[in-house]
């Protein structure tokens, strides 16, 4: 995993140029190559009222345990802005090293507290994916993830049906009627991260969910977050330069 520093919007081109068409380093930019464990967790309060509660809540339980595994010089936790699916809050994003040495990136949803010291030493210490929390692996092809689990989790369990589904949005669909009392909750129990909570009903004091929503972007979190023109680059994350890359193109062609 590779960070650039001073990226600014006269070098963005150059930037998209160098290190996703190409796959060369940045000849504008110094890299720094980022060892041990990343977490990104997703607090931007202001894009989904959900994301702003569960994101700190679970940053500061992510911190505590780190500390008490005495391991602050090994992973790092960072709150990011929106990685997409609201529903799904908690949204985490783990950088951490694979069985083989490799970077490799999974993103995790309904993540609340009560999993964090599960997402440590079952996926940080040893590798092994959380099923039951698992949304989608960046880099490899869905074949090679299916691999030899075809088998679905629910808190735990394997479902009959045996089947499993690899696409990001669909791998926690199927769960979301499963209660979870680990559940990331707002003042008053109006905002909940629960799995069978009904985000669209009011909290109780007749305010809707889109005014939670503003009253969330107002809130400001104290949380290590990327510095602007930090840019962060990982071997393998194949979906994400893709998409880039094809936006970068069609760029090129309109102007």
């Amino acid at each position: 995993m590779i960070k650039y520093r001073g990226l600014e919007e006269s070098n963005v081109e150059s930037f998209i140029e160098d290190v996703l068409v190409k796959g060369i380093p940045w000849a504008a930019g110094v890299p720094e190559v980022l060892t041990g464990s990343h977490v990104y967790v997703c607090a931007h309060g202001s894009r989904d009222v959900r994301c702003g509660v569960c994101g700190p809540e679970l940053i500061k339980k992510l911190n505590e345990e780190i500390e008490l595994r005495d391991l602050k010089n090994q992973i790092s936790v960072t709150a990011c802005s929106h990685v997409g699916g609201h529903k799904y809050a908690g949204n985490v994003i783990v950088y951490s090293p694979g069985p083989d040495g490799k970077i490799m990136g999974h993103w995790y949803g309904y993540v609340t507290p009560n999993d964090v010291p599960e997402l440590l030493d079952q996926h940080i210490a040893k590798g092994e994916v959380i099923q039951k929390l698992w949304r989608g692996q960046m880099g490899p092809s869905v074949e090679k993830v299916k691999g030899t689990d075809d088998k679905k989790e629910v808190n735990g369990d394997v479902t009959s049906n045996g089947k499993k589904d690899h696409v990001e949005s669909d791998n926690l669909s199927n769960n979301e009627n499963v209660a979870d009392s680990g559940c990331c909750q707002g003042v008053n129990g109006g905002i909940s991260c629960c799995r069978v909570a009904s985000f669209e009903q009011n909290n109780g004091n007749g305010e809707t969910l889109e005014a939670q929503k503003k009253q969330g972007g107002k809130k400001a979190w104290n949380w290590p977050a990327l510095k602007e023109g930090d840019v962060l680059t990982a071997v393998g994350v194949v979906s994400a330069v893709a998409a880039v890359v094809v936006a970068y193109k069609l760029y090129r062609r309109s102007s």
